[in-house]
């Protein structure tokens, strides 16, 4: 990326620089130097991953000082996050990262598999060190940028995302669609779950078995609030039905032939 930057890149026209990297995905394995970081880490396990974060971090910090060194560090939006929870099940697999108390892991759908890092750093626009509760999600990006770009966003197929944009200033993003996650590997029985709000409903994939849950009271999801709040999880379920249905009938049907208790395909996958 930094060579990129440096030798490849038209510095008369913007740029879009996307960087995608292995740290801290399994097989975890860290430099030595970084290793040495964690003399006092007697698991090594929890060295291992405390040292690949530390890796990944050095690795960033190096593309940043190259920002800044191009003196691009000051007209540059950065968009810092992660795909989803930590892996493992923090008790047969500990020290492979920690949800802050946040319900299950990576692949779930609960709050600990789906709540993950986000930073951004725009000076000008973003106050440093400030905080924001408004809840965003990687589709946002794409209309985020676009819309930053002065691009046109395309009228013939369906825009899940919102600008986030007003977040940054606390602000309300306002969405045509709610905040929607599926995964059919979850291991939990439940796989899909919507959000609207500071409300979040999950469903299972026959949508037959719902929770509700009040994510801004509760980001734990601690207690289900399905029987205690039934206009709100009429409500929800409403919702939930209408968008669950409108993404099948526009997606591909392959995953109608996976088997999640198997974790394979019955058939072969159709892009």
């Amino acid at each position: 990326a930094i060579t990129w930057l440096k030798q490849h890149r038209d510095p008369k026209r913007p740029f879009l620089l996307s960087v995608w990297t292995h740290e801290p995905h399994y097989p975890i394995k860290s430099a030595p130097e970084f290793k040495a970081l964690y003399p006092d880490v007697a698991d090594d396990v929890q060295r291992e991953y405390y040292a690949n974060v530390t890796q990944l971090d050095h690795s960033f910090g190096q593309l940043m000082q190259a920002l800044v060194e191009l003196r691009l560090g000051e007209d540059t939006l950065v968009i810092f996050t992660s795909d989803n929870g930590p892996e493992g099940d923090g008790i047969k697999t500990p020290g492979r990262g920690s949800t802050g108390g946040l319900r299950s892991r990576k692949r779930s759908v609960y709050e600990g598999g789906i709540r993950v890092p986000g930073i951004v750093r725009w000076p000008g626009v973003t106050q440093a060190g400030s905080t924001s509760d408004v809840p965003v999600i990687g589709s946002d990006i794409f209309v985020t940028v676009a819309t930053l770009a002065g691009a046109q966003l395309p009228a013939d197929r369906v825009l899940d995302g919102g600008d986030f944009l007003p977040a940054l200033q606390g602000r309300p993003v306002e969405r045509a669609r709610p905040l929607y996650w599926r995964c059919v590997i979850a291991p939990e029985s439940l796989k899909v779950a919507m959000r609207i709000g500071d409300w979040k409903i999950l469903g299972d994939e026959a949508m037959s078995r719902f929770e509700l849950y009040n994510i801004q009271r509760d980001p734990g999801e601690t207690s289900e609030l399905g029987a205690r709040e039934p206009g709100k999880f009429a409500e929800m379920k409403r919702a939930l039905l209408e968008l669950n249905s409108e993404i099948e009938a526009e997606g591909p049907t392959w995953w109608k032939t996976y088997d999640s208790g198997a974790r394979q395909k019955k058939g072969p996958a159709k892009n």
